[in-house]
C-alpha cells in the first residue's frame, strides 16, 4: 500500500464522538463488563476536560485509507496529525492543513496554506456544555442497536485487550460505521489506538486513530487569554507571523 499526502474531509466530531460513546453501549452483562475499563478511560478525559482549570492536551494521527485507487491500483493512504488542547471555556485544534481557536466569545480559523484567517462568533450556549449529554440522544440510540461485542487479551504490545464493537444494520446505516476496535490497556487506562472499519462503498474503508500523547494537566500554553491573543497584537493588529494573511470577518457587529 502507498501512503500519500492527500487531502480528504475527514468526518466530523460528531462521527468521533459517535465510536467514543460506543463503549457504554451493550446489553450483554459480560461484555459491559469488558467495556467498562474503555468507559473509564472517556470518563477521565472527559471529567478532566470540563471541570476546574484543568488543561487536556490530545496528540493524535489519523489514518485514513480510502475505497478510491491510485494509478497503480492500491487503495489510497491518507495521514494527517491533530493536536486538540481544551479546557472549561476554551479549545484549540491544530494539524498542518489548519488551526481552530474557539472561546466563549470568538471562533478563529486559520489557514496556512491559503494565508487565511476567518472570524466568527461563538456559539451561543455552547461553552459549558459537556459533550456526553449534548450526544445522549445519539448514545441511547447506540445502546440500543450495538450486535455484537468481542474481546482478545494481547501480550507483549503497549496495549493489552482490544474490545470490538459491531452495529446492527439499522444504526450502522445511520452512521455509515460497520465496526469499531479499541486497543486499550487496562493496568493504566490508556486508549492506544481506535480503529473504525466503514460500510461498504462509502468514502472510507477504514479510518485509524492512533493517539500519541495524552495529558490531563497540560502546562506549555496559556488557555486563560482570549484566543483573539493567539492572531493580533493590541486587539486589532495582526502579529508578525500572520501579516501577510487575508483577514475575513463574520462576526456580527
Amino acid at each position: 500500500m502507498n501512503k500519500q499526502q492527500h487531502t480528504y474531509q475527514l468526518p466530523g466530531l460528531l462521527t468521533f464522538a459517535a465510536l467514543l460513546l460506543m463503549s457504554f453501549t451493550t446489553s450483554n452483562t459480560s461484555s459491559k463488563a469488558a467495556l467498562t475499563e474503555v468507559s473509564k478511560i472517556f470518563d477521565k478525559l472527559n471529567l478532566s476536560a470540563s471541570e476546574g482549570k484543568n488543561v487536556c492536551y490530545l496528540n493524535y494521527t489519523v489514518t485514513a485509507k480510502l475505497n478510491s485507487k491510485e494509478t497503480n491500483g492500491q487503495n489510497i493512504i491518507s495521514t494527517s496529525q491533530f493536536e486538540l488542547i481544551t479546557n472549561k471555556n476554551q479549545s484549540r485544534i491544530i494539524s498542518k492543513e489548519m488551526m481552530v481557536l474557539k472561546d466563549e466569545e470568538n471562533t478563529i480559523t486559520i489557514l496556512p496554506s491559503r494565508k487565511m484567517i476567518y472570524l466568527a462568533d461563538a456559539v451561543n450556549g455552547n461553552k459549558n456544555e459537556n459533550l456526553y449529554a449534548k450526544l445522549k440522544p445519539l448514545q441511547d440510540s447506540i445502546f440500543k442497536h450495538s450486535e455484537k461485542v468481542e474481546t482478545e487479551d494481547v501480550k507483549g504490545k503497549t496495549y493489552n485487550k482490544i474490545i470490538t464493537i459491531q452495529l446492527d444494520q439499522k444504526m450502522a446505516n445511520f452512521i455509515d460505521i460497520e465496526s469499531a476496535s479499541y486497543y486499550i490497556n487496562t493496568d493504566t487506562q490508556v486508549l492506544n489506538k481506535v480503529v473504525v472499519n466503514y460500510l461498504p462503498n462509502k468514502q472510507y474503508q477504514q479510518l485509524e486513530y492512533n493517539f500519541n500523547e495524552v495529558s490531563f494537566n497540560y502546562n506549555k500554553v496559556n488557555m486563560q487569554a482570549p484566543v483573539k491573543k493567539q492572531v493580533f497584537e493590541h486587539g486589532k493588529n495582526l502579529k508578525k507571523e500572520y501579516q501577510d494573511f487575508k483577514v475575513i470577518d463574520n462576526r456580527k457587529k
